[in-house]
C-alpha cells in the first residue's frame, strides 16, 4: 500500500480509538515568529542535561523528516507539484508518521519527546485557511486518534507574543517561509486561528492537560539569554512520568 493509498483509507470515519494523554510528550506551538524552536531546543537541552541525553528526543513532528516514511513523504512534497489541499495530506500523513517511528517507541523506551509544533500546528493552519474540508477532516482526525495514532502529549507549551513583536522578529528573519505571515494583519490571524486551536485541543483531551503559556516578549539585550531562561521555567513545570 503506498502513501496516497494509506492516506485514503485512514478518511474512513468508522475508525475510532481511544486518546491516552502521555506526560513522555511535551509539544511547543505558538503562531510563526514567537520563538518556539528555539524555545524547543533549551527545553530539550535542558531535559538532556538533567536526565541524560539518552532519555530525551527533539522532534519536529510537522517538518516530515527523521524517519524513512517522513522522507518518503518529503519527497512527494518536493516532486509531485501537489495541490494546497494535497499538501496539508501529506502534513497529516507526516504526523501521524513521526507517532509510529519515533514518539511511539520512544514513549516505549521511557524516554521524554520533545515536539516542537505538533498537531496544533497543523489546525491552527487549516483554521487559518479557511477552507472547511480540510478543517472538518483535521478535526476528525484529531478527535479519532488517526494523527497521533492515539497519543496526545500531557505538556502542551503554548508561546505567543504581541502583534508587534511577532511582526519584527518575522522582519529580522534571513529566510522568510511562503507560510509566514506576510502582514500584520496575518499576524493578527495567526494569533486568532492558534487561540482556536489550542482550545480544541483542551475539549478533546477532556481537561487532562498541563498546559503551560509563554509570552515571549521581544528583548534588544541578550534574546538568547531571556529564553533561556523561559526554557528553564518551563522545564520546572512540567508533569513528568514518575520515573524522572
Amino acid at each position: 500500500m503506498n502513501d496516497s493509498q494509506e492516506i485514503q483509507r485512514k478518511k474512513s470515519p468508522e475508525i475510532q480509538s481511544c486518546l491516552k494523554v502521555v506526560p513522555n510528550i511535551i509539544t511547543i506551538d505558538g503562531p510563526d515568529g514567537t520563538g518556539k524552536t528555539t524555545l524547543s531546543d533549551f527545553v530539550y537541552r535542558f531535559l538532556a542535561k538533567k536526565f541524560g541525553k539518552d532519555h530525551v528526543v527533539l522532534l519536529e513532528a510537522t517538518n516530515v523528516r527523521g524517519s524513512p516514511s517522513q522522507e518518503r513523504l518529503r519527497k512527494l512534497q518536493k516532486t509531485a507539484n501537489p495541490s494546497w489541499r494535497r499538501e496539508n495530506q501529506l502534513y497529516s500523513a507526516g504526523v501521524n508518521r513521526a507517532y509510529g517511528d519515533i514518539v511511539i517507541p520512544a514513549i516505549a523506551k521511557g524516554q521524554l519527546v520533545v515536539i516542537d509544533r505538533s498537531e496544533v500546528d497543523l489546525l491552527r493552519y487549516a483554521i487559518q485557511s479557511e477552507d472547511e474540508a480540510v478543517i472538518a477532516d483535521r478535526i476528525r482526525y484529531l478527535k479519532c486518534g488517526i494523527l497521533t495514532r492515539g497519543y496526545l502529549a500531557k505538556n502542551r507549551v503554548y508561546v505567543t507574543s504581541t502583534r508587534e513583536d511577532i511582526w519584527a522578529n518575522l522582519n529580522d528573519r534571513q529566510y522568510r517561509s511562503p507560510y509566514d505571515p506576510q502582514t500584520p494583519e496575518d499576524v493578527d490571524q495567526q494569533l486568532t486561528s492558534q487561540a482556536t486551536a489550542e482550545a480544541y485541543i483542551q475539549e478533546i483531551s477532556k481537561d487532562s492537560l498541563n498546559v503551560i503559556m509563554v509570552n515571549n516578549q521581544r528583548q534588544s539585550i541578550n534574546p538568547l539569554g531571556y529564553l533561556r531562561g523561559i526554557a528553564e521555567s518551563i522545564v520546572e513545570n512540567l508533569c513528568l512520568p514518575s520515573n524522572f
